[in-house]
């Protein structure tokens, strides 16, 4: 049986949403946009990206991240803390291994 947890206010402007513009900062703290698919579950935001991307190596560097809607105008941008998982430290401590 799964459970869905209901997304917190500050992200629940993207649990429809899709595709989102997430910002990283480069080293000279120079903003850098690209888009990626989002999942939402409680207060957790969860993107996917392969270990090799220019994002992933500049959210390890700072993990400070802006995320806004795919959209012209990206409104709603929400600044948050980013970390690297992997698929075991993803899953939930509830989750028995398989």
């Amino acid at each position: 049986m799964e459970t869905t947890t209901r997304a917190t206010p500050v992200l629940e402007p993207f649990v429809e949403q899709r595709t989102v513009l997430l910002t990283s900062f480069r080293r000279d703290g120079t903003p850098v946009g690209t888009p990626v698919t989002i999942a939402v579950e409680g207060d957790r935001a969860f993107i996917r990206s392969f270990d090799a991307a220019w994002k992933v190596k500049r959210m390890a560097r700072n993990p400070e991240v802006e995320v806004a809607p795919s959209t012209f105008r990206g409104e709603r941008r929400v600044r948050r803390s980013a970390r690297r998982l992997d698929c075991w430290t993803a899953r939930r401590p509830s989750t028995p291994p398989s």
